[in-house]
């Protein structure tokens, strides 16, 4: 066999059809007692070779149709490295291992097999390969499951010398880069696999070099707060011999109306709209609950449990799952599930995070990685002290850190109830603002809406109330530092304005974009509302031509009722004579799209 022979069975066409899995084992023995043919095979071919292997291993599982061929694959690996006389810089096992991760999320079930198998078969692998297969590979959902698979099979083959292994991974553990801090997480999330696989060698060998390394970085508040907390966690197990536990087993709920599930190494979500009832049952379990279904319809409904649970995060949230970046958040987003930490995010903030929906615990994700655990202390102070209502203004405005500081300002110089009451207020708008981006997701086709025109939207929301807080925070600084008094009360009232506005503003937006004609885009909408301003006016401020427009709103509003639309416009005209109404209006560009008018002591409101 020259070296540019495919080596097993060609399968052509797009689709790929059942493989001949008999064929594919023969040839595999075949080729197995042909010394030379090993020696003179391409080694570019050993991935079309495993992979031909693991689909047919595949169709073996499914259907029962094609034999197992992980032994002779295994088999043939070793073939090839006895006889092989060019060495690359890994083994033939090791490139086999590399293979079966690239491969895991296709055939999750035969690469497992054949990594077993590998270890049935004795097979070495070195220690930093190991290490390095994690760095690289733990925090990628599709190849999270090999990894640990891995980590599990060929971690205990050094704990025959368990320092040397620590010492490939203390060469991972850096909390003082932030360039290094993905890296030393995965590492971290390694030992407490570890931990809870190979007790007590592992402990008595390897922990015992590593334990001093987690100790001194959490001492000195080193690394980024989400990595110091999860090396907390980490010690506190390894002490104690536990492992941190995450969502398995059961469904949780990790926010208002969203449940998840932990299989295949990744936590998947059940659709927002289905099943919701079966979820909500088994979220209950173990419990009262559970007593009042029968043996059968428990077990049936954790056959179907796993088939629930199909929406990854990505999708839940509509990001972008090829984007590295994002694909790291999501890694990082499984840690924050675990008991664990949550628990301990609790004590520290004295907060519940699976109140804040989803989206927030992202934001929050986020800003705990990137800020450093030595300066977290007065975010600390300020959220016990203000609970949801101030992390969730704090978080709002973190796209600047400068915003989030004034905000501490304010929670620190202004009485509490006072600032307790500004940032109820502000809340409120970022509530709409979490609505309207939700909206979006929910409802906007992918490719016509990109996260930045998404940001720029949210932060068209929340720009007046923003300002004012930081203009706010500003006057009281000069209060306090004057020891003078500054009166809250114009601010509560200009935010609770703010929150009408921001409320117009959603309403505008999806009346905008429900009234499309079907052969318009959803871009165009948004070209529209990243321009619009806002005001809050009396009737003898508008212009003529203003009026003009308002009034065409309402004949386009109200084209198919002449005689409500003159009632309506009889009263829209006696309110601009008001001057106890509001108007609340959105314009793009200076010309008005909608508006909202309010007289409060009658409570009456009219949108248009």
């Amino acid at each position: 066999m020259n070296k540019t022979e495919p080596i097993i069975v060609d399968i052509e066409g797009d689709e790929e059809p059942d493989i001949d899995g008999g064929l594919v084992k023969s040839k595999l023995e075949d080729f197995i007692e042909g010394d030379d043919a090993i020696r003179n095979m391409d080694p570019s071919n050993l991935e079309d070779l495993i992979d031909q292997s693991l689909r047919a291993t595949t169709q073996f599982y499914e259907k029962g149709s094609s034999p197992d061929t992980t032994a002779q694959i295994s088999f043939l690996l070793r073939r090839i490295d006895e006889l092989n006389e060019t060495k690359s810089e890994l083994s033939t096992e090791e490139r086999a291992l590399q293979i079966c991760i690239e491969k895991s999320d296709q055939y999750p079930d035969a690469t497992r097999a054949l990594i077993e198998q590998l270890v049935d078969n004795g097979f070495c692998v070195r220690a930093e390969f190991v290490v390095d297969t994690l760095a690289d590979s733990l925090w990628k959902v599709e190849s999270r499951m090999a990894a640990t698979d891995i980590l599990f099979s060929m971690g205990r083959r050094f704990m025959v010398n368990p320092e040397k292994f620590a010492s490939h991974i203390e060469t991972k553990l850096n909390f003082t880069d932030p360039d290094k801090y993905a890296e030393t997480s995965n590492m971290i999330e390694a030992l407490q696999i570890m931990n809870h696989d190979m007790q007590p060698s592992w402990y008595h060998g390897a922990a015992s070099k590593l334990l001093p390394i987690l100790e001194q970085a959490i001492e000195s508040n080193k690394g980024s707060y989400f990595l110091n907390l999860q090396a907390r966690q980490t010690l506190e197990e390894m002490r104690r011999g536990e492992l941190m536990s995450a969502v398995q087993g059961l469904p949780i709920e990790l926010a208002p109306n969203c449940f998840a599930f932990r299989k295949n190494g990744a936590i998947w979500y059940l659709s927002p709209s289905e099943n919701r009832e079966k979820a909500e049952l088994l979220a209950s379990l173990p419990g009262p609950r559970a007593k009042e279904l029968s043996p059968f319809e428990l077990q049936k409904l954790f056959r179907e449990m796993p088939d629930l649970f199909s929406v990854s995060l990505a999708d839940y949230l509509n990001l972008d799952s090829s984007d590295p970046k994002v694909q790291r958040d999501i890694a990082d987003y499984t840690v924050l599930t675990k008991d664990m930490m949550r628990k301990a995010i609790s004590e520290e903030f004295d907060i519940d995070i699976t109140d804040f929906d989803l989206r927030e615990q992202f934001y929050f994700l986020k800003f705990i990685k990137e800020q450093e655990a030595k300066d977290m202390e007065y975010v600390r102070t300020f959220v016990r002290k203000f609970k949801e209502v101030g992390l969730r203004t704090f978080l709002s405005l973190q796209h600047n850190r400068d915003l989030g500081k004034e905000i501490i300002i304010i929670g620190h110089e202004l009485p509490q109830a006072d600032a307790q009451a500004i940032f109820e207020k502000y809340s409120e708008i970022v509530d709409v603002a979490n609505e309207v981006e939700n909206y979006i997701y929910e409802n906007v086709q992918a490719d016509d809406v990109s996260e930045e025109q998404v940001a720029t939207i949210r932060d068209n929301v929340l720009k007046r109330g923003t300002d004012l807080l930081v203009k706010f925070s500003k006057e009281v600084r000069t209060a306090y530092e004057k020891g003078e008094v500054i009166d809250s009360e114009e601010v509560k009232n200009q935010l609770e304005t703010y929150k009408r506005e921001s409320i117009l503003f959603a309403s505008t937006f999806r009346g905008l974009r429900e009234g499309l004609p079907k052969d318009k885009k959803d871009t165009e909408v948004f070209d529209i509302m990243k321009n619009v301003s806002f005001e809050t006016i009396t009737g003898d401020q508008f212009s003529e031509q203003d009026v003009r427009v308002m009034d065409h709103i309402f004949d386009d509003n109200y084209s198919s009722n002449i005689g409500l639309r003159d009632l309506v416009k009889e009263s829209f005209h006696q309110r601009l004579e008001n001057p106890e109404v509001n108007f609340y209006v959105v314009r793009n560009e200076g010309r008005i799209i909608s508006f909202l008018s309010l007289q409060p002591s009658q409570n009456e409101k009219s949108f248009h």
